[in-house]
């Protein structure tokens, strides 16, 4: 099978990995163990369900298994990106309008405006921004970069990541559509390797990492602690400040009736319908924000540029 795979790939990066998987599994070693040696390239998920599958003598259902989260997180993915492209347009055309505005068309209106012996605060106020990004453009453009770096490294932060991660997660709209997001693919990824023959104290653990999120991994610790101490899980994860009830719910209801498997794949189901429905109602919140955005900026400056100019013919009158 991957010697079919090394053959069919154009990707010469892709195939180079097919060729040294394919070299480990003729020396006789297993295929885990054979990804495992690729420094990384395949996924610590992906490696622990093969093992697994390997173990159980169930291979063909953990890639059946991967195929089936892989693809699911990936049109998850798309479908939050998807929704997010229009919003992000809208934020350029709002940073491209300001700065036309004040660096071509206002600069148009000076000699008018210097002549006057009065000018509404808003026009001053446009002046001023006008003239300082048309003689310190260079310095603004530096300034900004310093900032962007400061703020990059800052974001590496450990506790800035931290600080971000919980906003993310408790942030008025945003919020509730990240933890639907992180209990969809806590609740996919817990029940890929349950399925699998992963033991549930390593599975969890291994759900926990797959969120990419400090602030809940850092509530990772106390769940594995009841779980070693014959907790059950619903109760273990009862505390987790960040992820739905609902899936708490469902896995209480797993574990009394003995098919924790088959709620996991229900409940994983229902919040990828509620996060790609969470997705499409923030697009609509976040749309007619924008345009309003834009709309106020626009007529400001059309309040502010016209209010001058009436006021001078006023004054030819």
């Amino acid at each position: 099978a991957v010697n079919i795979l090394k053959q069919r790939e154009h990707n010469s990066g892709i195939a180079a990995v097919y060729e040294n998987l394919f070299c480990l599994l003729s020396r006789g070693m297993s295929l885990s163990d054979a990804m495992e040696e690729q420094a990384g390239v395949f996924p610590a998920l992906m490696v622990s369900m093969i093992r697994a599958g390997e173990e159980s003598g169930r291979l063909s259902d953990s890639v059946i298994r991967l195929a089936d989260y892989y693809e699911r997180e990936d049109r998850l993915r798309k479908s939050v990106g998807s929704a997010m492209i229009y919003p992000a347009f809208l934020m350029v055309m709002l940073i491209v309008s300001v700065i036309m505005i004040f660096t071509v068309i206002l600069p148009r209106f000076f000699t008018l405006f210097d002549s006057m012996e009065t000018i509404p605060l808003s026009t001053r106020i446009l002046m001023g921004l006008s003239k300082m990004l048309l003689q310190y453009g260079n310095m603004c453009i530096l300034i900004f970069l310093a900032l962007f770096a400061v703020a990059y490294y800052m974001w590496q932060d450990e506790k800035v990541h931290l600080w971000r991660d919980k906003v993310i997660l408790t942030a008025p709209v945003v919020g509730r559509l990240m933890r639907v997001i992180y209990t969809a693919r806590f609740a996919r990824t817990l029940n890929s390797l349950y399925g699998s023959g992963v033991p549930l104290i390593s599975a969890v653990s291994s759900a926990f990492l797959v969120l990419n999120n400090r602030f809940l991994e850092k509530q990772f610790k106390p769940v594995m602690d009841d779980l070693s101490n014959g907790v059950s899980l619903a109760s273990s994860l009862a505390g987790i400040n960040g992820l739905d009830e609902k899936l708490i719910t469902g896995i209480f209801i797993g574990e009394e009736s003995g098919e924790l498997e088959d709620m996991l794949v229900h409940v994983a189901d229902s919040f990828d319908y509620e996060a790609e429905a969470a997705s499409k109602r923030l697009t609509v919140l976040i749309e007619p924000i924008m345009i309003v955005l834009i709309a106020v900026m626009t007529g400001y400056v059309m309040v502010s540029v016209i209010l001058p100019i009436y006021q001078y013919y006023e004054m030819m009158g």
